[in-house]
């Protein structure tokens, strides 16, 4: 039973999903894990109504004064069970970007988890697969979170954004960075920022519907950015966010951090203690 349920991890890292115990399968202890992070943290819940997507969200709103908020966007979940086998619900077993989310002390942090991630069944007809498979960097996925940043500021007050993106919730990031004016910075956090890349170094199939962020590298480099990368990551190994940033210059905007102990999920927690308040910022 262990040597399967180590096989069913590997599997799940080649094409970039998360994967947690065997125990942590079940769609009641995943649901529950993010139930717990929030209570933790003192968040409420928030979910967005997007254009097709309902997408899960929290927020801790402790300031009205500020017009900042701090962005988390999930990354893709349980999206894969083995290299040919999708997921019937892409539904985190970790959900890594709220557990980083819980320690920002900022004064409002808001989180986004991806489509079809926290779905009751009865939405799932408006959550095809594709949409945690092929398509999850789809247009129509991005057009979602702009409806969603949309609706946040409306709702909050709020005016611009700091956004913070783990694994494929990165490449989410650095596309909404892209086409937004009100980005302050770009996060990624093992970030997916190039997925034909990443695709090709692991030998899987490439997403020609999916939009890839290393093809707006002329709308980023003005952004403050930051990424991080986990030295024992073999998910998204720390070459892809070297690649990113020389392919961005001229730009003195774009840096990498290598945090030496990090894999693709497990080490975060702790480095995130130490980073979170590091807000990207362009040198001189």
């Amino acid at each position: 039973m262990l040597n399967r349920a180590l096989l069913l991890c590997a599997l799940c890292a080649f094409i970039l999903t998360g994967c947690g115990s065997v125990g942590k399968l079940s769609i009641e202890n995943r649901h529950q894990s993010v139930s717990d992070i929030a209570l933790r943290g003192g968040f409420v819940q928030d979910n967005i109504q997007t254009t097709p997507f309902i997408l899960r969200g929290y927020k801790r709103f402790d300031n009205p004064q500020s017009k900042e908020a701090v962005l988390y966007i999930e990354g893709d979940g349980l999206a894969w069970l083995s290299r040919s086998r999708p997921s019937l619900d892409p539904t985190p077993t970790d959900p890594v970007a709220f557990r980083l989310a819980s320690f920002d002390r900022s004064d409002n942090v808001f989180y986004l988890a991806r489509p079809c991630q926290y779905e009751k069944w009865i939405y799932k007809k408006a959550c095809p697969m594709k949409y945690w498979t092929s398509h999850r960097f789809d247009r129509v996925v991005l057009d979602s979170y702009l409806q969603a940043l949309d609706s946040i500021k409306r709702e909050s007050g709020i005016e611009a954004f700091h956004v913070v993106g783990f694994s494929g919730g990165g490449g989410v990031a650095a596309l909404l960075a892209a086409r937004r004016d009100d980005i302050l910075s770009l996060r990624t956090i093992a970030g997916n920022i190039d997925h034909d890349a990443l695709n090709e170094h692991h030998n899987v199939t490439l997403m020609p519907k999916s939009l890839n962020p290393a093809d707006y590298l002329s709308d980023l480099r003005d952004i403050p950015q930051i990424h991080y990368s986990g030295g024992q990551d073999k998910v998204v190994p720390p070459f892809l966010a070297r690649n990113f940033i020389r392919d961005l210059q001229p730009s003195n905007c774009a840096s990498q951090v290598i945090i030496d102990y990090a894999s693709h999920e497990d080490g975060w927690t702790s480095a995130w203690n130490g980073y979170h308040a590091d807000i990207p910022k362009c040198s001189e």
